[in-house]
């Protein structure tokens, strides 16, 4: 069914842009438009046990494009005679501009299937298709302006068919319900916001992608997993898409059992899915926490790292943005010296490596700008405020860069 609604999804994206009109310069909406839009949608009403998926969606095109028809009917206010040229014109015009918004469903759908796992050059790819099938519309209106001017007025050619390079205005007729409507290439176009899907990684056409961010720790008692958690919370409430993830426990049955916490904590935590390779390949951003061992990071948390080689040879660490912080069990336990030894992998991966520095007021007071940390008297302290509101700013912030990142790595293919 999830499958079924995104095919639905993607089909209501493209054929909600097939060609319409704006009203004529200081026309009031239409009072017949939405009675037209509610008999169309009801027609569309069907059993969803005697349809497959693909006939649900010709149903869709159909209906949507009835009513888009419709519309530009009401609007253009042709005479018959002049009606009598005209749709031959619009027709063809239509049925090739579809055969366009077929393919970019296409590539939207491939999108949808591998966004989890798309590397840098990947969305690059994706996004110079994605801007060729653009340019395919552009040269379909040149093709076609021709034949439309032998028909319409060289004012309704213009409002039938604007240049998209001029400035885009927002058409405050409403043929639908709870989206937002823009005018654009002469299209009422909806911006639909995802349903489940996070979309493009940039505000392109009404889908949004929010940045992914792998959050990567080890715990035995506790401690650093409380402090993953407000990391967790600051990432997301910066808008991203968070993966709370566990390295595996090395340690022998019988140590975890001789101390209370450590058990106690393991069974809290066992929910929590072990981190795979596949979570740093697809993160923008990877936070790693650990507790220190010796001004280390754990052997737990380490041998997960020993095993990314892969990755590394692939190039496929390259420009991740990491951070990290650290728990121990007294003060001046290698706290700093946890974090740069992170560091140092990340220096080996070739990524971008983002520190709380004092870039908050909270700093001041945690006092380490390496990366959060706190002090929990062996056990004895939970993470106070001022430790989890530190955590939380680094989460934060490490989201909010890495979101500017992405975006600036791919400013030029949206604006080539």
């Amino acid at each position: 069914m999830q499958g079924k609604s995104a095919k639905i999804f993607l089909v209501a994206i493209a054929v909600l842009a097939l060609p319409t009109v704006q009203p004529l310069l200081g026309q009031q909406p239409l009072t017949q438009a939405p009675k037209q839009t509610q008999s169309a949608t009801s027609a569309a009403v069907y059993d969803d046990s005697q349809r497959s998926p693909d006939q649900d969606i010709e149903l869709l095109k159909i209906n949507v494009r009835s009513q888009k028809k419709q519309i530009v009917a009401a609007n253009m206010g042709l005479t018959d005679a002049e009606s009598e040229k005209f749709w031959p014109v619009y027709d063809r015009y239509a049925a090739d501009l579809a055969k366009v918004y077929d393919t970019k469903i296409a590539l939207i759908q491939e999108y949808l299937d591998g966004y989890q796992t798309m590397s840098g050059d990947q969305a690059e790819s994706y996004l110079r298709r994605r801007a060729t099938v653009e340019e395919d519309v552009m040269q379909l209106r040149v093709r076609y302006l021709p034949e439309f001017r032998k028909v319409l007025t060289g004012r309704e050619t213009t409002l039938f068919l604007p240049d998209r390079l001029a400035a885009r205005s927002h058409d405050q007729s409403s043929v639908g319900a709870s989206t937002d409507d823009q005018s654009i290439d002469g299209l009422t176009r909806h911006t639909v916001q995802p349903l489940t899907e996070p979309g493009l990684g940039l505000l392109q056409e009404g889908i949004e992608m929010a940045t992914k961010v792998a959050i990567i720790y080890y715990s035995a008692t506790g401690t650093t997993y409380q402090l993953a958690r407000a990391v967790e919370q600051g990432a997301s409430e910066a808008g991203a898409e968070v993966r709370f993830r566990k390295v595996r426990e090395l340690a022998p049955e019988e140590a975890i059992a001789s101390n209370q916490g450590w058990a106690t904590h393991r069974l809290e935590s066992q929910h929590v899915m072990e981190a795979s390779l596949d979570d740093l390949a697809g993160g923008d951003a990877i936070i790693f926490g650990t507790p220190t061992r010796y001004g280390l990071p754990t052997a737990q948390l380490k041998q997960f790292l020993d095993t990314t080689g892969p990755l590394w040879v692939k190039g496929a660490l390259v420009n991740k943005i990491c951070s990290g912080f650290t728990s121990s069990g007294t003060a001046h336990g290698g706290q700093e010296t946890t974090i740069v030894n992170l560091n140092t992998t990340f220096y080996h991966w070739g990524a971008i490596i983002v520190a709380p520095g004092y870039a908050d007021p909270i700093q001041f007071k945690a006092g380490n700008p390496y990366g959060a940390s706190f002090t929990s008297n062996n056990g004895a302290l939970k993470p106070d405020e001022t430790a989890l509101a530190s955590t939380r700013f680094q989460g934060k912030r490490v989201a909010e860069l890495a979101a500017q990142f992405v975006a600036g790595r791919l400013a030029p293919v949206m604006n080539p």
